[in-house]
């Protein structure tokens, strides 16, 4: 993995004064976390990526939501999905790169 475009991607994501440019592989429309994750994704696979928001990242549903990350659940594919998902979290920030 290319931990500098996904460094580069970060700054483009988070810094309103980024020169905006002519061509892109994928736009995403929303920078919630949803948005955010698929853009995430999109760079760490090499994609040239713009994602666009109204507002700032999370200024949206995503900002307002009291849901947490936990892994108690009674819903058998939400149980799955969260098991499969702690690694990611337990390596944010090798993965992530903050």
């Amino acid at each position: 993995m290319d931990f500098n475009r996904v460094g580069s991607w970060l700054n483009v994501f988070f810094n309103p004064q980024t020169v905006m440019v002519n061509t892109a592989d994928a736009v995403i429309i929303g920078g919630g976390v949803t948005g955010a994750s698929i853009t995430f994704h999109l760079a760490k696979l090499g994609l040239k990526v713009i994602c666009v928001e109204r507002g700032y990242p999370a200024s949206g549903a995503t900002g307002k939501s009291s849901a947490i990350i936990r892994m108690h659940y009674d819903n058998e594919p939400e149980v799955r999905m969260a098991f499969i998902s702690l690694p990611f979290f337990q390596n944010w920030k090798d993965i992530v790169g903050m």
